[in-house]
């Protein structure tokens, strides 16, 4: 369970945190105010198992429906203000004081790079352009065993 979260630049957040998250939360507000995007951070951050998850965020959405896009135009949606020089940074703290961060950055090539979009059967396995990174960080000094 999560006790706080933290959103930057994902979206319409430029940075957003939420403390005190309960088992139970009730998201609520007008429309285009943020609340499936705060999802769509949370789906991004305990997805990982695939690198076509934050393409897939746009195809739920209805963004794109061709079969081959660049790399930035396809994740620009995904940034703040599609300011894709910052990276996206989702932030999790859970009941046992343990930090876990995700780090999503678009790695400009020289000229744009196309790639096919195999979503449904998850053909693609890394994109050069496309960066994630995922750090659990650990405050409890005596819990050595955690790997």
């Amino acid at each position: 369970m999560f006790k706080c979260i933290t959103v930057k630049n994902f979206r319409c957040f430029e940075e957003i945190t939420i403390d005190n998250i309960e088992r139970v939360n009730l998201i609520g507000g007008i429309n285009n105010v943020g609340k499936t995007a705060l999802l769509e951070a949370i789906f991004l951050l305990t997805s990982l198992n695939s690198i076509e998850i934050p393409f897939q965020l746009n195809f739920d959405r209805g963004v794109f429906q061709q079969q081959t896009f660049d790399v930035e135009e396809v994740c620009e949606w995904l940034f703040y203000n599609k300011q894709v020089s910052k990276a996206i940074e989702i932030k999790i703290v859970n009941e046992n004081d343990e930090d876990n961060e995700l780090k999503l950055s678009l790695d400009k090539a020289s000229s744009p790079r196309l790639f096919p979009l195999h979503l449904r059967s998850n053909s693609i396995k890394t994109l050069k352009d496309l960066k994630l990174e995922f750090k659990k960080m650990i405050k409890k000094s005596w819990d050595l065993q955690h790997f």
